[in-house]
């Protein structure tokens, strides 16, 4: 049983759990192994709400939560008065320098040794979020297809079975709302090439690894230095894969 069917099943039989059990904890901390500052024995596991905002603002300088979103994650809402200083306990728990930040569009973070501490840039919410980007939710990286748009067959990528025409389901259909992990598929006089809009830099970077798998894997692809616009840039012989923050979205663009 995986570590998102272990927490599954702990929520569905006990509505009334609020407190991780010991198997729980336990489990968090071998998530954690390196993260110094937080008291495992408790982590929750219950934080509830209808929507992001709610979700993570619910129980502001109150516990530590344990969720399994789009990856791993331990999370805390702050107060004004409570923020800054709590975030300085938490680097120097951990031996990270303050100035060692690494500002990105959605978030910044600090790297620790198999986590990041991250504060995102959510209007109205001192959040923290410590992540374990090895523990992805399958859901959120898999690529999704829509019957309502038009298909589209390419020969350039391997291993992306639903291919759509770009400029038809942008005039029909809402980008964030309805078309996260669609592959788009957009031709101009002298490039072609995929979009997959997701907001998450992290699920996005992990796709993009994904798709070079289904490639050949890193021996048929050379890392590039990020450009302007760009992270976790690729190129293979057929395409080049990377990550545009800006616009939130992964693009593959065909090498002619």
């Amino acid at each position: 049983m995986g570590i998102f069917d272990f927490f599954k099943g702990k929520k569905d039989k006990s509505s009334d759990l609020e407190q991780g059990s010991n198997s729980e904890q336990k489990i968090i901390k071998k998530l954690y192994p390196n993260l110094n500052g937080i008291d495992f024995g408790d982590v929750f596991t219950t934080a509830k709400g209808d929507s992001p905002e709610k979700f993570f603002n619910s129980d502001i300088d109150g516990k530590w939560y344990f969720s399994v979103q789009n990856f791993a994650m331990i999370f805390k809402s702050f107060s004004n008065i409570n923020y800054k200083k709590d975030i300085s306990n938490l680097l120097k728990e951990n031996n990270l320098d303050q100035n060692s930040m690494v500002e990105e569009t959605d978030h910044d973070y600090w790297q620790g040794n198999g986590f990041k501490i991250e504060t995102p840039k959510m209007p109205g919410i001192n959040l923290v979020i410590i992540t374990n980007e090895r523990v992805t939710h399958k859901d959120a990286v898999a690529l999704q297809s829509l019957d309502k748009l038009k298909k589209v067959n390419i020969e350039w990528v391997n291993g992306i079975q639903n291919v759509y025409e770009g400029s038809d389901a942008l005039k029909r259909f809402n980008l964030s709302k309805d078309l996260v992990n669609i592959p788009l598929l957009f031709l101009e006089p002298d490039t072609e090439y995929i979009l997959i809009h997701n907001r998450a830099s992290n699920v996005s970077k992990e796709i993009i690894n994904n798709i070079i798998k289904l490639n050949g894997g890193l021996n048929n692809f050379k890392k590039l230095n990020d450009q302007e616009g760009w992270e976790n840039l690729y190129a293979g012989d057929l395409f080049i894969i990377g990550y545009l923050p800006q616009h939130q979205t992964v693009r593959l663009n065909r090498n002619r």
